[in-house]
């Protein structure tokens, strides 16, 4: 497992391809995952926070169009209850005489945007609807209720009324009032059966008919004069977007009571459209905007104003801001990989502006894209394509250590590689109790007649495949070296030495039973290799020299006594006596 950890180690460090493909696997991953939240709607809150800075930035800048004059909005504020000292609703008789003093001052049309619901007194409600027969160009308000049900005005009322149009507005998840309803369908027969407010007001307004608005797929096409239509995009329910483009308080407003006693100049109402709405706080019709909290009917204002103008607000399709984010993504990576931290923080920012000014110019032409998705997916793949390239020269660094540990033809660690590791394990021997340290050393018998015989290439190939009779034999926690030439050393942690001859015979058998010396594709013979043993404790080598040359020393028995054996060390080999295991003469004393 491990070495299979370290290959792979060094071919991510190698290989600029796996490292590329790693990262913008990253990169990629976490754009399908921001756009699944998007989808979702989770990511509302900071999405609607950047559209709401985009738009109170371009509120300062953009000039009121011409068209805002023709409003007039009368609102029932705080001051006007005061003044009246009636509690809301008012009687209706205040309305109809509201409407009178109105009249007076020939406004083209007046739009309530507050139900006048149910019956109340006989002759307040026959005040009112007199009033509004008199005055010929009001707009009642209607509404949709959650759960679809179509509410209109006391009929008595309603039916005097020049028109009627939805005052109802859907809300974000985040609550506030973004959109605004175009019609509400009343069946298969009607599509286009109740219109909003606002587009019935703007009927009347340039005098036109609902025949001659056409629903098309996402939008409806409204006539802008000389035969020519503009698109309005569309959403789910038949909504659009509000395009919120002036500071709200660009628009004309007169408190409800100065219309009431008639304390107003003429040309204030004369042939304006009067949108009479609630804007006390007490009252409780506050919504959040992009411009921040406003009341009902100035969002209703804003909505007229842009049905007038024209200016409707269009989105970038998905699959485009898609694509932007797989381009910010994918660019950032790339420079962030590839360079500095320095030069990626340059070229991040020079992204970062040049997002912001094409965001920019599409918003002041009435286009809006997510803007909080691209600057995320800008700041990831910076962080990630800084951090892999980090990474990257770590495992390079880690494949260079490893090269200078391995041994370029076995694959097994090198001599330098086991000094430090034997000089690990003593050290950890030193400080716990455990069992043992022991080390074999292993030499492949008759090695010279080999490549003398049958040349070197043969003579690696029989190297390589020790090698890989050792790994397949290896224990867990042993480390397999090559020692130089012929010869390999495993080391063996927490082992004693009687544990270590039995790994030893289970080396010894699985090399001669796997490796065979082959000529022309015919095996010639078996390998063979002579093992020896010494355990650090057990022989008193508490140090690498000493440890290795207890092992070598008990190799050179094996060898002495016929080779393909395992021999474990004795203080007595110099006085001639040896101790031999393997082949034939298995748990037998060597002469």
């Amino acid at each position: 497992m491990r070495e299979q950890v370290d290959n792979l180690i060094y071919r991510i460090g190698r290989s600029r391809r796996i490292q590329t493909a790693i990262l913008f696997l990253l990169i990629g991953g976490f754009i399908a995952l921001y756009w699944g939240l998007k989808t979702a709607h989770v990511m509302d809150g900071p999405i609607f926070r950047w559209e709401n800075a985009a738009y109170q930035i371009r509120s300062i800048f953009v000039k009121p169009p011409e068209e805002i004059k023709k409003i007039v909005i009368v609102e029932v504020d705080d001051e006007t209850l005061w003044k009246i000292h009636l509690p809301w609703a008012f009687p209706r008789s205040i309305h109809a005489e509201f409407l009178k003093k109105a009249a007076q001052f020939d406004p083209k049309l007046i739009t309530f945007h507050f139900m006048f619901a149910g019956k109340t007194q006989a002759q307040e409600d026959q005040a009112l609807a007199e009033a509004v027969r008199e005055a010929g160009n009001v707009i009642l308000a209607d509404r949709m209720t959650i759960n679809g049900d179509y509410l209109i005005s006391e009929p008595e009322i309603q039916s005097r009324a020049l028109a009627s149009g939805i005052i109802s507005k859907p809300r974000e998840t985040d609550n506030s009032l973004r959109r605004g309803y175009t019609y509400f369908a009343l069946g298969e027969k009607e599509p286009m059966g109740v219109l909003s407010s606002e587009l019935a007001t703007l009927l009347l307004d340039e005098g036109m008919k609902k025949e001659n608005l056409k629903i098309e797929p996402n939008q409806l096409l409204i006539p802008t004069g000389g035969g020519k239509m503009a698109g309005m995009p569309l959403m789910e329910y038949g909504t659009a977007d509000i395009n919120y483009k002036v500071n709200q308080n660009a628009f004309e407003r007169i408190p409800f009571w100065r219309v009431y006693v008639g304390d107003v100049s003429p040309d204030l109402l004369k042939d304006k459209i009067v949108m009479v709405g609630i804007t006390s706080r007490i009252l409780l019709d506050i919504y959040g905007t992009p411009l921040g909290e406003m009341p009902g009917v100035v969002a209703n204002a804003y909505n007229l104003l842009m049905l007038m103008t024209r200016d409707f607000l269009h989105r970038v399709p998905a699959i485009f801001q898609m694509l932007l984010l797989f381009l910010i993504g994918g660019l950032m990576g790339w420079i962030g990989f590839r360079h500095s931290f320095f030069k990626a923080l340059a070229g991040a920012l020079g992204i970062l502006a040049a997002f912001v000014g094409i965001s920019a110019w599409l918003f002041w032409n009435d286009w809006m894209w997510d803007l909080f998705g691209p600057m995320l997916v800008l700041t990831v793949a910076f962080v990630v394509s800084n951090a892999a390239r980090s990474a990257v020269l770590f495992l390079e660094n880690l494949s260079v250590r490893q090269e200078a540990v391995t041994d370029p033809l076995t694959k097994l660690y090198t001599r330098r590689f086991l000094e430090s590791k034997v000089e690990h394990e003593l050290e950890q021997l030193k400080k716990s109790r455990k069992s043992d340290l022991s080390v074999l050393m292993t030499d492949v018998d008759h090695f010279k007649s080999v490549n003398d015989t049958f040349g070197h290439d043969e003579g690696d190939r029989v190297l390589i495949n020790v090698a890989k009779a050792l790994k397949a034999a290896a224990r867990r926690g042993d480390v397999l070296t090559r020692y130089g030439g012929e010869e390999f050393c495993v080391v063996m942690p927490d082992t004693n030495k009687e544990d270590a001859v039995k790994a030893a015979e289970r080396y010894r058998e699985a090399i001669s039973q796997a490796v065979t010396i082959e000529k022309e594709g015919k095996v010639v013979r078996n390998v063979t290799v002579s093992v020896g043993v010494s355990s650090a404790r057990e022989d008193n080598f508490m140090a690498f020299l000493p440890l290795v040359k207890g092992a070598d020393q008990a190799l050179y028995q094996s060898k002495e006594s016929g080779r393909n054996r395992v021999t474990a060390y004795q203080k007595d080999f110099g006085n001639g006596e040896k101790t031999a295991h393997g082949g034939e003469e298995k748990g037998e004393k060597a002469a």
